[in-house]
């Protein structure tokens, strides 16, 4: 889930950030990763065999090449967009990365539940995207006492 509002150019946080995506038990954990555009993400191997992270998607290709457990690599992601990561050696490891030009966002408990705090007053775009579903979206208004409940189903 993630809230834009059109006009609005937010400030990104100084300094580079870094996150995670684990390859482990022949998967990526986790398997959608939203990020803000511009952070890092690094692919540690904890399986005890090779990994070789990729996507062939246009505009954030990338292959980091083979590793070993304890071994890890990383990539920057920039533009916005769902970067689909696969592993060479392993048809069945899938993962996304979804890349957000806003810095609010969040992912849904095993539950469907979601909140996202701090978001200013305002109108926005709710935006939810599922790897098998597509996306959704709607309208939300938030007032100064900042709760506002929707529902979103696919």
């Amino acid at each position: 889930m993630h809230l834009s509002r059109r006009g609005i150019v937010k400030k990104r946080s100084k300094g580079a950030v870094t996150v995670t995506m684990l390859q482990k038990n022949e998967s990526f954990i986790p398997r959608v990763l939203p990020v803000l555009a511009g952070t890092t993400v690094e692919f540690p191997d904890e399986d005890d065999f090779y990994h070789n992270v990729f996507s062939l998607m246009s505009g954030d290709r990338f292959d980091l090449g083979r590793y070993a457990k304890g071994g890890s690599a990383k990539a920057v992601f920039d533009k916005p967009g769902v970067v689909v990561v696969r592993c060479e050696i392993h048809s069945s490891m899938k993962a996304y990365i979804v890349v957000l030009e806003t810095p609010y966002f969040t992912v849904p408990d095993e539950t469907g539940s979601f909140s996202l705090e701090d978001v200013p007053a305002g109108t926005y775009d709710l935006k939810a995207w599922h790897p098998s579903f597509g996306e959704e979206e709607q309208t939300v208004k938030v007032t100064e006492k900042g709760a506002v409940t929707v529902d979103l189903s696919f």
